[in-house]
């Protein structure tokens, strides 16, 4: 089974789909809590489950620490 949890109650088990978010440092606090609405709603329909079973985890990463083609994405920034 993929990342997830199972919590047990009298009902049924119930899956927590968990989703990880990789992102460069520099969203809003408002880009990320819609870019968590939508992927909930989206997980929400998609796999059945009750809203709050759907937990979503964003990993910033700063610009220093990643690099694409041997260059650090700071390396990237214009510099004006």
């Amino acid at each position: 089974m993929p990342a997830c949890c199972i919590v047990e109650n009298k009902y049924q088990l119930q899956v927590m789909p968990e989703i990880t978010i990789e992102l460069n440092e520099g969203r809003s606090i408002e880009q990320k809590r819609a870019l968590c609405k939508g992927i909930t709603e989206v997980v929400v329909a998609t796999c059945k489950v009750p809203v709050d079973r759907v937990v979503i985890t964003i990993h910033e990463t700063q610009l220093v620490n990643k690099a694409v083609g041997g260059v650090l994405f700071a390396d990237h920034l214009p510099t004006a």
